[in-house]
């Protein structure tokens, strides 16, 4: 029954990142179909085209670094995925600076998709760093984390149109999903981290497991 269920969320997982790399790769096109109506698609219209196609690549090559039968069978192409993973992260995170400094109503959201820029880089670059180290589960569980904030952008779309549902104004609702979509997704996995079977936090380097 657990499989199961891992494997279900696994497939919606995959589904919202598959549907957000979409949406996010139609910067590409020389006409954007449903633009954005935020400042910085004409105000940096370079940066926004390549934070969303690198955000776009995170969030889809993610979820196959939680596959331990791909990670078992093929090693060489999991650590190419996740070569691919963090360099979209780093230059995904670069592209969003100029982004924050005119994110949509004012410095409250920007505040937060700063903040969700630099935890999502630290995080990433933790877990590389227990990954050259040979420390796998650590490296495993920062991975997790890393991919909950590159999944902020799954929620974002999510939580958006839900307070547009419910009425709320757009502004103040815009403002606290800045922060709610990544910090949600934070509370989320550290929440089953710690409830899980076998959760630890250190692990011998003679014990560790196969890389992920």
């Amino acid at each position: 029954m657990r499989r199961l269920l891992m494997k279900t969320g696994w497939c919606v997982l995959f589904f919202f990142a598959l549907l957000n790399c979409i949406l996010a790769m139609r910067y590409l096109l020389p006409r954007v179909p449903f633009p954005s109506q935020l400042p910085n698609f004409t105000l940096h219209r370079i940066a926004l085209t390549g934070h969303a196609a690198c955000a776009g690549i995170a969030l889809l090559a993610g979820p196959f670094q939680f596959l331990d039968t791909l990670r078992r069978r093929w090693p060489r192409f999991h650590r190419r995925m996740g070569w691919l993973y963090i360099g979209s992260v780093a230059l995904g995170a670069a592209f969003a600076l100029p982004l924050i400094l005119h994110a949509g109503f004012g410095p409250i959201s920007g505040a937060g998709f700063l903040t969700l820029d630099i935890v999502w880089l630290l995080t990433t670059v933790i877990a590389l760093r227990w990954a050259i180290k040979l420390r796998f589960d650590l490296h495993r569980r920062w991975m997790l984390r890393s991919y909950a904030l590159a999944a902020a952008a799954i929620s974002l779309r999510i939580m958006l149109p839900l307070s547009a549902v419910m009425g709320l104004p757009i502004a103040p609702s815009y403002r606290t999903i800045a922060w709610l979509c990544w910090l949600t997704n934070l509370a989320i996995v550290e929440t089953w981290l710690r409830l899980r079977p076998g959760s630890v936090t250190e692990v011998p380097v003679g014990r560790a497991s196969s890389p992920c």
